[in-house]
């Protein structure tokens, strides 16, 4: 059997991650490769038979409930001797049905208060009108109209459909289905998806008389989003009345913390992180610059780096590095001496960005950032869809966990936004 190309995370891992990054180095080669995301992790597509494949090796690789990909399965795997570590089986299924193909954006439902009936009547449509298999289209109907019936349990026909078509139908089609159900179910008289796409953490609004009504919507393979989206919710409620008193004082900073982060240009934002948490990086960086905090800024750090060379900034920046504990590498200084790097402002800021990710990854900022989201986000409707059956579950917007993750540095400190991942 060909050795799949490995790719392993590196962020930040344990004892026992290295571990066994190293022996599968010893026994796979040069076909591991290494990936920065948000977990410690591996991943490669090892066919449909991960366990058989890894016990060829003395490993064991076992189900787990946590998810690590919106798209593909997360693994345990363990070795005796080694310990243990997340594996991402990134194997790509043949589906019928394109990715997405089933949202309300592609459904042409979005930007409107649209009733139950309206819902089924212009999905039919699509859905008739497709390309896709009979099985494929009865097997959608029967969703389609079973999802209005009352009830968390709801009996469907076992149909002959492929894996990767269920899956596919899960992850896009829930957020449909969710809404039918939840106007026979909660009492929602209409519904509304919003226009901007790419929202997981808010799908679409419940409507009754004139309240709107915040939910989110959670299939089996869990999603993935950007900062900018749990920001356009709260920028949403901002101007009401109470806005300001639903949130402590701690709330309230992180509030003006993310909001300034999604607003302004990627190295202002950061700076302004750090001096809305009033971080020691900021404070090292204002006595080493010799500015007071408030002053500093992108142009002001760009006019006091000029005709530095690297042999001084090494020196001067020393205490800055040490705090964050982290450092441009030899490369990244390499650049910097011959004019190569496009922001000679990334050698403080790339530190000074994974910094603040750092902070914002501590437990107490993550947890304080789930309460805002609770306070936003009013309702979760969890669907599942097995053989025979589809499972509707609604609470209150509570079961998830946050991790920021930022995929840029010194090389390139402009590039990417701070994002986060819902876990």
């Amino acid at each position: 059997m060909r050795l799949r190309r490995f790719l392993i995370n590196e962020v930040k891992g344990t004892k026992e991650d290295f571990a066994i990054k190293n022996d599968l180095k010893i026994l796979l080669g040069d076909k591991i490769k290494f990936n920065s995301k948000i977990k410690w992790h591996i991943r490669s597509n090892v066919g449909d038979d991960p366990k058989n494949f890894f016990n060829r090796y003395g490993y064991n690789l076992e189900d787990t409930s946590t998810s690590l990909s919106g798209q593909y399965t997360t693994y345990r795997l363990s070795k005796e001797g080694l310990g243990s570590t997340f594996f991402v089986n990134t194997l790509r299924y043949n589906s019928s049905i394109n990715t997405k193909e089933l949202t309300p954006e592609k459904l042409n439902i979005i930007g409107i208060n649209i009733n139950q009936q309206e819902i089924i009547k212009t999905v039919e449509r699509f859905i008739n009108l497709s390309n896709y298999q009979k099985n494929i289209k009865e097997y959608l109907l029967e969703l389609l109209e079973k999802s209005k019936n009352k009830g968390d349990k709801i009996n469907i026909k076992s149909l002959d459909i492929e894996d990767a078509e269920k899956r596919t139908i899960s992850n896009d089609f829930g957020e449909v289905l969710c809404a039918i159900w939840s106007i026979s179910n909660i009492g929602f008289k209409e519904v509304f998806f919003p226009v901007m796409s790419n929202e997981p953490l808010l799908d679409f609004y419940g409507i009754r008389g004139k309240l709107k009504y915040p939910v989110s919507v959670k299939s089996a393979a869990g999603s993935a989003t950007s900062l900018k989206n749990i920001i356009n919710l709260i920028l949403l409620q901002k101007d009401k009345n109470d806005f300001t008193e639903r949130f402590t004082k701690r709330q309230q900073i992180l509030i003006e913390l993310i909001v300034n982060i999604v607003k302004l240009p990627v190295i202002e934002g950061f700076i302004m992180g750090h001096k809305i948490l009033k971080t020691k990086a900021i404070k090292e960086l204002s006595k080493i610059t010799k500015t007071s905090i408030e002053d500093i800024n992108e142009q002001l750090l760009n006019t006091w780096l000029q005709n530095k060379t690297s042999k001084e900034l090494k020196v001067i920046l020393q205490p800055l590095y040490k705090l964050m504990k982290n450092y441009p590498d030899v490369k990244t200084w390499g650049k910097y001496d011959n004019n190569d790097l496009t922001k000679p402002i990334g050698i403080i800021m790339g530190p000074m960005g994974h910094n603040l990710v750092k902070i914002l990854n501590l437990e107490e900022n993550l947890s304080t950032l789930s309460d805002i989201a609770r306070k936003i986000i009013l309702l979760q409707i969890n669907i599942s869809i097995n053989k025979d059956k589809m499972i509707f579950k609604r609470d209150k917007f509570k079961n998830f966990t946050f991790k920021f993750s930022w995929q840029g540095g010194a090389p390139n400190p402009d590039r990417n936004k701070l994002g986060f991942k819902v876990l």
